[in-house]
């Protein structure tokens, strides 16, 4: 805003009555400038705009790490001389973590904690008619004393929401303390029949004088009609604070906000001098009537009704982005969790924006919003009283809205000292009493900040929340469960359930995370653990869904996660992501994004999955056709099939999903799936390989071996069918067996595989094998294999005075083969970990003649270790 327009707003204030203030609100996210260093250079500041963060790139590249330090923010910032006797604020919505304020190289603020609002008073420090230098230090450096600790998910640093400047007058709501407007409303008394408001505050008065004030309160309904007005009369001290209080007569019949039904009231409050017509400050508030109770039997109740609470969890970050969104890519995620059918938010794992509350207000989401104590906590003084800070902060910056239901305050808070062995009981003791000691805290601080609220904290699967008593001090349990995923059966969640229900009869639970991840890109008819199809992850989801709402004394259920998002020490299919979103990190919806808002909907709806599999690779049968399963999620009765006009097979759900094998010819296959009341339809379009490969046309052929998954690339279009066995006249492979991970046993490395973007098919991989052989037609060919050293210490220089040397590890840790073409050795001493490094993607290719009668047979041949492939590829030529 230029100089001539913030003076004449001013003036437009000076000549105003109502809704006048506060005189300016303005945003002040251009023209800031930045470096990424501990001491600023004068040459070296680069244009930015905020929101922004320095960790866009550098979180997802393929170095190890990402910048955790401070970084410089400056800009200029003019004064209008005409707003000397004002007050000005500036207000940050978020900066992660650590933000000290300076203007003109006076330090006006620090603030620690960085998923809240704060607020500084800068009015004693700007020189007024004249340009100002604001500069902000943020650091995102660890710090033991500012949780999160650690987390599984990226802190990006940087001042990643918006920035406001405000001048307010020098009578005003006491908006500093907590960064909110110091004007809250709630309903004491409400119900189907009548309801009251009651709205308290806090007026500052910082005018030099004694002034006797008039504060209103206009409640209007969702059409905008005024339905009660509050008024209190008080007089405040001058340089002092005074709170207020006001109750209006109960309403007859009001709307009551649901997520059917998101009635939203508002309530506009003003501060004004006794007998004057001149508003001095201004807060406009969202209300809406509801109330709700957890049942530890019967669930969660809204407005006296049932509930089951089915929705997700969401973290904030975007590709490109980072954490620093716009308020319009807020918006468009919580619309896309609406359009899902979604009743239910948690907010993992921190307060996140102001438009993220006000978007559930509108559309009518619950909200568990909670505060980043994640893993463990730092038993110091400072410790504790940061946290509680933030509670506070989170509390007070929320409280207005309607959609907050839960509070929480501590996410799987032993997992740190559940798996370390190492600990005396001593130790672990004084660790167990002070996490307690601090949970009983925040807790009690919460009750009694938000009485109208559940608390809430979020478990990991071990027993020592029950030993510990810790989970007896919530009002409300919420379990993180990934049975299926991280050991046992998708389906051992329902008597796990049972097991704490009956144990802990007087507790209200639900399920606060769960599910597999999925890369959208992996696709197979045979699912398995670990092997990141999308298909694995909505039959986990299904099944979960299904044994939640056999259970009335659960709550509901939030799925992990809305979309997949950073976490730089993640080595999923795609490295850096957790990838257990029901989006992709791009925000393109999974085939499980699909099944929520089938099962979700109150009108009939059926869904074919695959809509991220619309090209594919099969090979033919005898006939020319492939068989392969087609699943549709319906939430009504049965299922009727058809591909190309032509009846598949009619069938009942479980579920939610119904499967049938379907013939699929080369060319375009349009998939129709009818119900009596609805129908969804899918074009895919299918290459053949001939299963006899002299009996077919085929130019290439490209095998993700040691995967039972389809891999689709996303920059070329190829597609990598699944690994399979050598048969006579086709193809496939001899001996050997399928790499296993010694984490959880997964079907791949579970590590980032340099030099590539196509990690699932170096994750994967067939050790042991013999040979890999085509029945090819004669021909030349250029064959291409694919390989990656899965062992991250192969290759490693042994230490010379380890007196104790283990022959036989040390050997085992070396990995060396040849290969042969048709019996002619190409390669001897192959060595992965010493030519290329471990966890490296490598290509090696070759052009082979095959003459009439031979076959293409790629020979893997041992020297030491066992031989290894990843994928292979041929091409006629």
């Amino acid at each position: 805003m230029s100089r001539r327009l913030l003076y004449l707003a001013f003036l437009l204030f000076l000549n105003s009555s109502v809704w006048a203030a506060p005189i300016i609100k303005t945003s002040l996210n251009s023209g800031w400038f930045f470096q990424q260093t501990d001491h600023p250079d004068s040459t070296k500041w680069e244009p930015v705009n905020v929101p922004h963060t320095w960790n866009a790139k550098d979180a997802f590249d393929d170095q190890r790490g990402y910048y955790r330090g401070t970084g410089w923010y400056r800009r200029n910032l003019y004064v209008d001389a005409g707003w000397k006797g004002q007050k000005l604020f500036l207000d940050f919505e978020g900066v992660n973590k650590i933000a000290t304020v300076f203007i003109n190289g006076q330090k006006v603020g620090e603030h620690k904690g960085g998923y809240t609002a704060f607020s500084f008073d800068i009015s004693p420090y700007v020189h007024y008619g004249s340009d100002n230098d604001l500069r902000v230090e943020v650091s995102n450096a660890p710090d033991p004393q500012i949780p999160p600790l650690e987390a599984d998910f990226t802190f990006y640093g940087g001042i990643y929401r918006d920035v406001w400047l405000k001048v307010e007058n020098p009578i005003h709501f006491a908006f500093a303390k907590y960064a909110t407007p110091a004007v809250y409303v709630n309903t004491p008394q409400v119900s189907a029949e009548s309801a009251q408001v009651k709205v308290r505050g806090t007026v500052r008065n910082e005018s030099g004088k004694t002034n006797r004030l008039l504060v209103r309160s206009e409640i209007f309904s969702p059409e905008g009609k005024l339905v009660a007005v509050l008024n209190k009369v008080f007089t405040v001290r001058r340089n002092s604070d005074r709170d207020f209080e006001m109750v209006s007569k109960p309403l007859d019949k009001p709307q009551l906000w649901s997520p059917d039904a998101p009635n939203l009231y508002t309530v506009k409050t003003t501060v004004q001098l006794y007998h004057s017509n001149s508003i001095l400050d201004r807060v406009e508030s969202p209300l809406g009537f509801r109330w709700f109770k957890a049942d530890p039997n019967l669930g969660f109740f809204l407005n006296g009704k049932p509930l089951k609470l089915h929705g997700l969890n969401r973290h904030q970050d975007y590709p490109g982005l980072g954490n620093a969104l716009p308020d319009d890519l807020h918006k468009k995620d919580f619309e896309l969790i609406k359009k899902m059918g979604a009743n239910f938010v948690r907010l993992a794992h921190y307060p996140q924006a102001p438009e993220v509350y006000r978007e559930c207000d509108r559309l009518g989401l619950l909200v568990w919003s909670e505060i980043p104590v994640v893993n463990e906590i730092t038993e110091s003084k400072e410790f504790t009283e940061n946290c509680l800070n933030m509670q506070r902060e989170q509390i007070h910056q929320t409280y207005n809205h309607p959609s907050v239901v839960m509070y929480g305050y501590m996410n799987e808070v032993f997992i740190r000292l559940a798996y370390t062995k190492q600990l005396s009981d001593s130790v672990r003791n004084r660790k167990i009493k002070n996490t307690l000691k601090l949970a009983r805290e925040l807790d009690s601080l919460t009750r009694s900040e938000a009485p109208g609220r559940l608390t809430v904290m979020a478990l990991h699967q071990n027993p020592i929340y029950n030993k510990t008593g810790i989970a007896d001090i919530p009002q409300v349990i919420g379990w993180n469960l990934y049975m299926g995923w991280y050991g046992g059966k998708y389906s051992d969640l329902g008597s796990f359930l049972d097991r704490q229900h009956a144990e802990h009869p007087n507790r209200c639970i639900m399920l606060s995370e769960y599910g597999p991840g999925s890369d959208v890109r992996l696709h197979t008819d045979h699912p398995e653990v670990w092997d990141y199809s999308e298909e694995y992850q909505f039959l986990s989801h299904a099944s979960y869904r299904s044994q939640v709402d056999e259970r009335p004394y659960v709550m509901g259920m939030a799925a992990w996660i809305f979309a997949d998002f950073g976490s730089e020490g993640r080595a999923d299919a795609i490295p850096h992501i957790n990838q257990k979103g029901l989006m992709t990190y791009n925000r393109t919806p999974k085939d499980v994004y699909h099944y929520y808002q089938v099962m979700n909907d109150k009108l009939p709806r059926v869904a074919i999955t695959g809509t991220n599999y619309t090209n594919r690779t099969y090979v033919a049968d005898e006939n020319g056709k492939s068989k392969h399963e087609v699943w549709v999620f319906t939430n009504s009765g049965q299922v009727t099939l058809y591909r190309n006009g032509e009846w598949i097979n009619s069938q009942k759900p479980v579920d939610g999903i119904v499967k049938m094998q379907v013939p699929f010819v080369s060319g375009p296959n349009k998939l129709l799936a009818v119900t009596d009341m609805a129908e969804d339809s899918l074009v895919v379009n299918v290459k053949m390989i001939p299963r006899k490969l002299t009996a077919g046309e085929f130019h290439t052929i490209r095998v993700n071996v040691g995967s039972n998954c389809n891999f689709h690339d996303e920059l070329t279009g190829e597609n990598w069918i699944p690994d399979q066995p050598y048969q006579p006249g086709s193809f496939g492979y001899v001996g050997g067996d399928i790499y296993h991970s010694v984490t959880w046993k997964a079907l791949s490395t579970q590590a980032n595989i340099k030099g590539t973007d196509d990690d699932p098919l170096y994750q994967t991989m067939r050790e042991g094998l013999k040979s890999y052989r085509f029945d090819v037609p004669e021909g030349c060919y250029k064959v291409t294999l694919l390989f990656a050293e899965p062992n991250s210490k192969a290759g490693q220089p042994q230490l010379i005075y380890n007196l104790m040397n283990d022959r036989a590890k040390q050997e085992s840790d070396v990995r060396s083969f040849g290969i042969s073409m048709n019996g002619e050795q190409e390669v001897g001493h192959f060595n992965l970990a010493r030519d290329y490094g471990a966890l490296r993607a490598v290509k090696k290719t070759f052009v082979v003649n095959v003459d009439k009668g031979e076959v293409l047979s790629v020979q893997f041949l041992p020297e030491h270790g066992k031989t290894l492939l990843s994928g292979i590829r041929i091409e006629k030529r």
